[in-house]
């Protein structure tokens, strides 16, 4: 599924906010007009078959337009969820909304490590991880495997280690 490229804005100077969203091709008016128009050509082919005596094609035509119903309603409801990175002075938090559970995991900036893992081959996509002591949230599977290695770079620049103090 392509998706959009996430982006960064600072809400406020020192924040940095990454969005990622998986690519929704039609609005939800657009995918309503598209099923408007494909029941119209639809009942109408089916009607026209129905006219000729060949009436069984109804039930087939309604079964159809309730199965693009169904996968036109899939489609919209995954493309509303997104992840949102949010790199603070001193915390990391992503928020992932998918319809209708929504999940935070905070972490501190300076325990944050990004950690991106390959596919076990070269057909199987990598996994990005935000992780504080090895655990936290696999982020950006709407990404392809290009994208989620562009990601890892920004997050790795947004969260740089920590200098070490040095002793006196």
């Amino acid at each position: 599924m392509p998706a959009h490229p996430p982006t960064g804005t600072a809400a406020r100077p020192g924040i940095t906010e990454i969005v990622i969203r998986p690519n929704q091709s039609l609005s939800p008016r657009g995918n309503r007009l598209f099923f408007l128009l494909m029941a119209v050509v639809s009942l109408a082919i089916a009607g026209a078959f129905a006219h000729l005596g060949f009436w069984m094609i109804l039930p087939f035509a309604g079964l159809e337009l309730l199965l693009l119903a169904l996968a036109l309603g899939l489609c919209c409801r995954r493309a509303g969820w997104r992840e949102v990175v949010r790199i603070a002075e001193h915390t990391v938090e992503v928020r992932t909304f998918r319809h209708p559970l929504q999940h935070c995991w905070r972490s501190a900036r300076a325990w944050t490590r990004v950690r991106l893992e390959p596919g076990a081959t070269e057909a199987l996509p990598s996994r990005l991880l935000l992780q504080q002591h090895g655990r936290g949230p696999a982020i950006g599977a709407c990404l392809t495997n290009p994208e989620r290695a562009r990601l890892a770079l920004t997050l790795q620049r947004a969260l740089p280690r920590s200098p070490t103090c040095a002793s006196a």
